[in-house]
This record gives C-alpha cells, structure tokens and sequence, in this order.
C-alpha cells in the first residue's frame, strides 16, 4: 500500500493466549479479518506499538479494503472484533472514523 488512507482509528486489545487469543505477536501490516453487525470484512492494520502482544493493548490505524461498503456503520466507540477464521483474537473500539469514497 502507497500512500495508505487511514479509514480507522481504534483501541484493540488483543486476547492473551491463556483466554484463547494468538501464541505470537502481530505486526503492522497484520490483516485479521475486521469483523462487526455479523459480517467479516478484509483489513489491514498499523499498531502503535509494534509488535502487538497477545494480551496487550494498545492503539491501531484501520485500513479497510472496501471502505465505501462502511459508510454509516462505522461510528465512534462501536465495538469490533478481530478474527482469524471464526477464532476471535482481539477486541476493539473504534475512537476515530474517516470514510470518504472521493479519498
């Protein structure tokens, strides 16, 4: 990604390994599957601290890869989940939003 529009800003916690959460840490650039309202969307993330440890948290930068299909479901402090398959491996909420399809 050149140039990369931030869509997202949020706090995520990712789940310790003990409460089922990832054996490894995550790295910017990570792409767990954005998920809220039931649906599974594509995402990439840039975390503020790097890498992000199961059981941290910590702030990302969200970008998604279909973000026009967002637009007025997104607001700030609702919930999200990050998720690898159907395994849940953070929890998040957002506390920034920029959806603008003109970019």
């Amino acid at each position: 990604m050149s140039n990369p529009r931030i869509d997202l800003i949020a706090t995520i916690r990712f789940l310790s390994t003990d409460e089922g959460g990832r054996h490894t840490p995550a790295v910017s650039g990570y792409r767990g599957q954005f998920y809220y309202d039931g649906r599974d969307w594509c995402a990439a993330y840039t975390f503020s601290s790097d890498p992000a440890y199961p059981g941290e948290t910590l702030e990302a930068m969200i970008f998604l890869m279909n973000p026009e299909s967002h637009i007025g479901k997104l607001h700030r402090n609702k919930g999200f989940e990050i998720r690898e398959g159907a395994h849940v491996v953070a929890q998040g909420m957002i506390t920034w939003v920029h959806l603008d399809i003109a970019g």
